[in-house]
């Protein structure tokens, strides 16, 4: 079942490179109710993957996800994956899958300063996503 491949790999990827904090793109709506339901599903496992290694996560929408990396929050997946590669300075833009996933990261390290200085000044409410 493609749900325990998913939570195997993320397990070992939490093992191998032992991060300090997770980033997951926050649900939304979708037009295909099943698509959202398998995506709510894998979604629920990297949260429990992240829950069980003591992880914090942090949630951000799709477009400010896309407005951070490609200055558009309606920006197609082509033009973020486009944008990860000139970022990180790859050779090629990576598969969709792969680019969203560090778009996400490269959102959560541009917040990470406007976070800490929250976090340092006792700000209440302070949003994660």
């Amino acid at each position: 079942m493609r749900l325990v491949v998913i939570e195997r790999e993320l397990v070992e990827v939490v093992r191998t490179h032992a991060p300090q904090a997770a980033s997951v793109e926050a649900l939304f709506f979708a037009k295909d109710a099943q698509a959202a339901g398998k995506l709510g599903h894998a979604r629920g496992v990297a949260l429990l993957v992240c829950a069980r290694a003591g992880l914090e996560v942090f949630e951000y929408p799709p477009a400010r996800v896309k407005r951070t990396v490609a200055g558009n929050g309606r920006a197609e997946k082509s033009q973020v994956a486009q944008m990860i590669r000139v970022v990180l300075g790859l050779g090629a833009a990576p598969p969709a899958d792969a680019a969203d996933a560090l778009a996400l990261a490269v959102t959560h390290l541009q917040h990470v300063p406007a976070l800490a200085a929250a976090a340092k000044a006792g700000m209440k409410g302070v949003s994660r996503g």
